[in-house]
Order: C-alpha cells, then structure tokens, then sequence
C-alpha cells in the first residue's frame, strides 16, 4: 500500500506467488520464506502446480 501510496505503482498484484502459497497473506503478515512458484506445471492441463502447494510449517 505503500508504494501505490507514494506513486511509486499503480497496482500490487502477486499472480504466480499466490498460488505456490495458499497462506500468502499469512507468511506475507508475518515475514515468512515464500514457496517459489514452479513454472514447468503451468499449463498442464490438470491441478498439479494449483491446488497441491502446502501451508508453511515450522
């Protein structure tokens, strides 16, 4: 909010890091390793690379 805040962006938008982490605005919240999305799955036509990123554990 910051930068569109400032003028530095018009619009946040995090595409790919959404769905390799479900709980983005949780780890975002709370300074937590994100898990990096995996560009082979993309496309495949099947739910693999969407639905099968875990929740961060400790």
């Amino acid at each position: 909010m910051e930068m569109i805040n400032a003028g530095e962006i018009d619009l946040a938008a995090f595409g790919a890091n959404f769905t390799s982490n479900p709980d983005l605005v949780k780890r975002m919240h709370d300074s937590l390793p994100l898990t990096p999305p995996d560009p082979n799955t993309f496309y495949g036509g099947d739910s693999t690379g969407y639905i099968d990123y875990p929740a961060f554990t400790a």
